[in-house]
């Protein structure tokens, strides 16, 4: 991706029609790089993190997920690509549902020529280069407010800005109240009783200095310093004031980061080490413990090639021992895979793998009539790597690996059922009949004609696939894991484990 040009995908059902606007149109020539092209929108969301297009031109009217579905997602995430929507209606309420996601644009089909196009890019293009430029000077204009009430003189009521404090020297930090990983849609935590404490907190340790609002969940407190130190000596001082800081933001129970910039460094200085490392927001998400980073540290920048390559392969393996109901190998999988991605500490990468597996889930899931849950709060790798495992597993646990769509109502029922309730101790091959109105034996004979396996196969592999499951995820006793997979005695569960994997459930856990 040429980071000098703006970057574009298209997404349409009609490849014909993608040619077409190419054909009519010279992206490159006018400063645009094509990133990517997609069929549906469910294809475009899954390579859409990995480029960030800054303008998606996408299609209504497309099977799987339409263009409104993929602009309302688009949106979700507080992504301000631009939307150039394409439509073959020209029906005034058909247009305004897709303007009200606040598209930018849009294009009826039949119209499509060689000068609307450029008109629409035209626009799309001085929309986005106005909107840098505004970027550029944002903080600058943010820090120079903060100060207006501090400046003695003003004329008809507005503060006089000395616009040579913009170079005087601080000491940054910059709080970040941590929001959830986007996975599948934005969820945004109010910090704002949070944030009032904060303040108070601030005006304690310095009457003359106040957080400032940066966007994103970020505060800025800028310090002035003492004169001529040593930067380890800055260092020391924004140490002591983040260690009260954060004793303070963990009595309350916030969710936050600290950055700080341990050397004196006027405003517009500033401005530009913030902008440039940005991807130090991101190391959040992939440590443990570790609430404070400098500004001056060195921290990893993009991906390793081979480490994307190493990502999609194993995806593909893992996905292969879902279908194929392999434990052992989605456990091992699954850990190879999340171990690759705290390597990258990229959210991009992150999120970008996720959405592609959960999509996968989905789809897998909907062939079998049973929804997965959307993601709930995920503050930290470890969190949807949790997610993730669990859901994989009650997947695996639920659909058994059969193909339940060619499977009778009959043993669909059953399979459900013992899905459900294979944590009973008191479960009989009897117990089971009795859903279904068919005696035992005919059960039992059916089930294996369909499946190739019996039914007391099927529930002792449920009962023990999910105790491999707390094994390998929980501290729980033997004897509680027994109970809850529906064993009565540890002992013989015990027995029926290692008969069935050639080893104890103490050695399995440890072997993890």
């Amino acid at each position: 991706m040429n980071k000098d040009m703006i970057s574009i995908m298209i997404v349409d059902d009609e490849p014909i029609f993608i040619e077409e606007i190419k054909r009519l149109y010279d992206f490159e020539a006018n400063g645009f790089d094509l990133v990517s092209e997609a069929s549906n929108g469910k294809d475009a969301l899954e390579i859409f993190d990995r480029y960030k297009p800054q303008i998606v031109i996408s299609d209504i009217d497309m099977p799987i997920m339409d263009g409104i579905t993929l602009g309302k997602i688009i949106r979700s995430k507080n992504i301000r690509t631009e939307l150039l929507y394409l439509t073959v209606y020209d029906e005034t309420e058909y247009i305004k549902s897709a303007l009200r996601l606040s598209a930018s644009d849009y294009i009826l089909k039949f119209e499509l020529s060689e000068q609307i196009l450029e008109d629409k890019m035209y626009k799309l293009k001085q929309q986005i280069l106005q909107r840098k430029k505004t970027e550029a000077s944002l903080l600058q204009n943010l820090v120079l407010t903060m100060y207006q009430n501090n400046i003695p003189g003003k004329i008809d009521g507005i503060p006089l800005v000395d616009e040579n404090i913009i170079h005087q020297k601080f000491l940054f930090l910059v709080l970040e109240l941590i929001q959830p990983l986007a996975l599948i849609t934005a969820t945004h935590v109010n910090y704002n009783n949070e944030i009032g404490l904060v303040t108070d907190f601030i005006k304690k340790v310095n009457s003359n200095n106040n957080l400032f609002y940066m966007g994103n969940s970020r505060y800025l407190l800028p310090f002035d310093p003492p004169k001529s130190l040593s930067e380890q000596k800055y260092f020391n001082i924004l140490s002591t004031i983040t260690n009260n800081l954060k004793q303070y933001l963990e009595t309350y129970h916030i969710k936050y980061a600290l950055y700080i910039l341990p050397k004196p460094t006027d405003l517009m200085e500033f401005q530009k080490i913030y902008y440039s490392n940005t991807h130090i927001f991101d190391i959040k998400y992939f440590v443990e413990d570790v609430k404070i980073f400098s500004f001056s540290q060195h921290y990893l920048k993009g991906m390793d090639k081979t480490i994307q390559a190493s990502l999609d392969e194993k995806a593909s393996v893992l996905k292969k021992s879902i279908e194929s109901k392999d434990i052992d190998k989605i456990y091992s999988y699954h850990n190879d895979i999340m171990g690759e991605l705290k390597k990258t500490r990229n959210v991009k990468t992150l999120i970008g793998y996720f959405q592609s597996f959960y999509y996968y889930l989905e789809n897998l899931s909907h062939q079998f009539a049973f929804d997965i849950p959307v993601p709930g709060n995920c503050y930290h790798i470890d969190d949807v790597s949790i997610w993730l495992l669990k859901t994989i597993l009650n997947i695996t646990n639920e659909l058994g690996c059969l193909h339940i769509d060619c499977l009778s109502n009959t043993i669909q029922i059953t399979i459900a059922y013992i899905n459900r309730n294979f944590s009973k101790t008191d479960m009989t091959i009897d117990v089971i009949a009795e859903q279904t109105y068919l005696s035992a034996g005919r059960l039992n004979k059916l089930f294996k004609s369909e499946t190739g396996i019996t039914i007391y196969k099927y529930l002792k592999e449920t009962r023990l696939n999910n105790a491999k499951h707390l094994l390998s995820t929980t501290t729980l006793p033997v004897y509680e894991i027994s109970e809850k997979c529906g064993y009565s005695s540890s002992q013989y569960f015990s027995q029926v484990f290692y008969e069935t994997f050639n080893m104890t459930p103490n050695t399995y856990r440890k072997s993890k």
